[in-house]
């Protein structure tokens, strides 16, 4: 996972919505304080800790095709801070295509 110090003094909330965590579980992020929850108990820790010392990322998968998933990334650290990706997979006849954009940012 990419660098997180960024949210040095931040626990991370990572969840996955609509989409499976990848294998290895929570070992995969070496930050430990990165905690993974499904997207219905990620909600309930911002009801009830909002941006106190928490971020949240969240990973949702939009859509999927014969030939490509999307995905969006969202990445909230405040009430007025945050930045959401759109990412692209795409089989085709020479491997996987990667492609992403920055869709919002406040």
């Amino acid at each position: 996972m990419l660098d997180l110090t960024f949210f040095k003094d931040q626990t991370i909330v990572l969840s996955f919505d609509g989409c499976t965590e990848p294998d290895g579980g929570p070992n995969y992020v070496a930050d430990r304080r990165v905690e993974i929850h499904d997207t219905y108990v990620a909600q309930q820790i911002y009801e009830t800790k909002g941006y106190d010392q928490h971020s949240y990322i969240t990973i949702e998968r939009k859509v999927i095709g014969w030939d490509c998933i999307h995905y969006r990334v969202s990445i909230r650290f405040g009430t007025l801070g945050g930045q959401g990706y759109d990412f692209t997979v795409t089989k085709g006849l020479f491997g996987l295509r990667f492609d992403g954009s920055m869709e919002w940012i406040m």
